[in-house]
């Protein structure tokens, strides 16, 4: 059931844009091979840049949820929220952001702007300008071959200290 779950979620339609991704990063249960699992989960991963899209994503699995927990009575299906993390966005011509390219380009650092769900998420879903900024480059994010290039850390702090100035000026 968990499985037959998890392959009707990867066959939902997300929209590009506004950007909308989901991932199940974990299926766990069970004690072994030749067992059937007295309980199991499974991990999905919900974003959006839009509050509307992730509303309805969730929906769209919630409804899922509800038609295959109807279907076997020896199994109950559950949803559990293991994290929250609101939509928010900040617009390129924001004078924060503004800042940011500025301090960038001081050090002599490339600007590679991205939509992300990052602890600037908060403060953005409340009205308060925030962004993410990035202190050296790397490659591979949230993979296990995930690196950094630790050379350009110092040039990644002296442009965070010069955004820090200019913010606070």
């Amino acid at each position: 059931t968990l499985v037959r779950l998890g392959a009707h979620i990867t066959a939902l339609s997300v929209p590009r844009s506004p950007r909308t991704t989901f991932n199940i990063g974990m299926i766990a249960g069970g004690t072994s091979v030749n067992t059937i699992a007295e309980q199991a989960s499974l991990l999905l991963d919900m974003r959006s840049v839009s509050a509307s899209a992730l509303t309805n994503l969730i929906n769209q699995v919630d409804r899922l949820v509800a038609d295959m927990d109807g279907e076997n009575y020896e199994v109950q299906l559950k949803i559990e929220t293991v994290g929250n993390r609101p939509s928010g966005m900040i617009a390129r011509n924001h004078e924060l952001v503004q800042a940011a390219v500025a301090a960038y380009h001081a050090v002599g650092a490339h600007i590679n702007f991205q939509q992300s769900s990052t602890d600037a998420n908060i403060p953005l879903s409340q009205g308060i300008p925030a962004i993410c900024m990035g202190l050296t480059d790397g490659g591979n994010a949230h993979r296990h071959d995930e690196f950094i290039l630790p050379a350009l850390l110092g040039r990644g702090c002296q442009a965070l200290l010069l955004l820090a100035l200019a913010a606070s000026a």
